[in-house]
């Protein structure tokens, strides 16, 4: 599946994280280490690309009723890699899983 997003990096961001000037390296951040590096995040953005209803996502949730939630519980989405649109640069990878 390929999935496009604009992305944004806004000034609260950079003031947030020195070093994180440019959009990609913001992106490379948070698929590395911020919120996205997370299983049940990428869950979320793999059933909306794919045009799933919230509805719908919440009733494929796999920690539906977990109160403390198990990451493990999402490990089949994985990013191969993001890349620049203009450039075709491969800005993150390093989650490909045979599986």
């Amino acid at each position: 599946m390929q999935w496009t997003e604009d992305f944004t990096v806004h000034a609260g961001s950079r003031d947030m994280w020195p070093g994180l000037n440019d959009w990609e390296s913001t992106v490379r951040f948070l698929w590395e280490d911020g919120n996205y590096s997370c299983n049940c995040n990428r869950f979320l953005f793999f059933e909306r690309a794919m045009g799933r209803t919230e509805a719908e996502i919440e009733e494929l949730d796999p920690n539906k009723g977990d109160d403390w939630g198990d990451c493990g519980k999402y490990e089949k989405y994985r990013c191969n890699w993001i890349k620049n649109a203009d450039t075709n640069e491969i800005i993150y990878s390093g989650d490909s899983v045979e599986f």
